[in-house]
């Protein structure tokens, strides 16, 4: 993980050598990574556990929306004899409120799929594929033309999912920060 990061850095800081003439495509990457709690409620009892989340993205930009393919790795949250991880591949829709700034605020909704692995020690191990839906807003700061660092917090609902002991209900809260690059 510490060498992602390093390396997200490094690229971060290296762009904008790279974008020295104006660019005039809207096509995006997008890395993101961050702090996910993980909510975990089965028959009214709440557990809950920290990951890091890391996402890749691919997208286009439209004036002040942007449409995004999303895929988001977690990894596994851990509570007492309960693992769970979770994958997503959403479709986003951003939209940047118009400012004269470099510094500006965003909000956005997704749709998509989860892949969840679940397992109690001793009990059950099982995955669980569904819809998954999030919302969410956060600060976008246009470095350059081609770089962009966003700040954001993002909900996560990946509903509710049977298993052999019971049903579990998980919801994520999502805080943070990614780069994009426009081409």
């Amino acid at each position: 993980m510490k060498k992602i990061i390093v390396a997200i850095l490094l690229l971060l800081f290296a762009m904008p050598s790279f974008a020295a003439h104006p660019l005039r495509s809207g096509v995006y990457v997008n890395t993101k990574a961050g702090l996910m709690r993980t909510g975990m409620k089965r028959d009214g009892e709440k557990k809950d556990d920290v990951v890091f989340p890391f996402a890749l993205a691919l997208g286009l930009r439209l004036r002040h929306f942007r449409i995004e393919a999303e895929y988001t790795f977690a990894t596994t949250a851990k509570r007492d004899n309960y693992e769970q991880q979770t994958d997503t591949i959403f479709g986003q829709i951003y939209y940047d409120v118009p400012f004269k700034s470099a510094i500006r605020p965003f909000f956005n909704v997704g749709m998509g799929r989860h892949n969840t692995e679940i397992k109690e020690k001793d009990v059950f191990k099982a995955n669980r594929h569904g819809w998954a839906w999030n919302v969410g807003g956060g600060v976008t700061w246009n470095i350059s033309n081609a770089v962009n660092l966003d700040l954001g917090y993002r909900y996560l609902d990946i509903g509710k999912m049977k298993t052999e002991t019971g049903t579990i209900k998980t919801s994520h809260h999502i805080v943070y920060i990614g780069w994009r690059y426009v081409f």
